[in-house]
């Protein structure tokens, strides 16, 4: 049952970054500042989030087998 809570929370997170990077990168860094992300943060970060995600679909599969 763990797997499961653990495998929906990553499908989450990661559909997030992958979808929203600028948006998250905002929150953790750059909020108070008027820095922006680099070039090769955007695309690590919707990269990170589709690893993420491919990860909690595998844990929720992994337990329904």
């Amino acid at each position: 049952m763990m797997n499961v809570v653990v495998g929906i929370e990553c499908v989450i997170l990661g559909v997030i970054f992958a979808l929203r990077p600028r948006s998250l990168w905002r929150l953790r860094r750059g909020w108070l500042s008027d820095r922006e992300p680099t070039h090769a943060g955007l695309p690590f970060s919707r990269l990170s989030g589709a690893i993420v995600t491919v990860m909690g679909f595998a844990l929720i599969l992994i337990r329904s087998l």
